[in-house]
């Protein structure tokens, strides 16, 4: 999926490359994705109501070792 983040923590707007792993409720209903980021080459997460816009890309992913633990 490529994703137009705004980045409150970086002040950055950009697109990004993503591979989406989960979707959780935050503090106050709000959604997060945790997901692995292309850029930072980590799984990342990332507040839903911060992507701007998004679209289905034709690559096929690979899941990346991940423990939700260590976030």
């Amino acid at each position: 999926v490529e994703i137009l983040y705004d980045s409150r923590s970086g002040g950055t707007c950009q697109r990004r490359l993503v591979d989406p792993y989960r979707l959780d409720v935050r503090e106050r209903g709000y959604l997060e994705m945790q997901a692995w980021c292309h850029i930072g080459e980590k799984v990342k997460t990332f507040a839903l109501d911060r992507v701007l816009e998004a679209r289905l890309t034709e690559q096929a992913f690979v899941v990346h070792p991940w423990n939700p633990e260590d976030e």
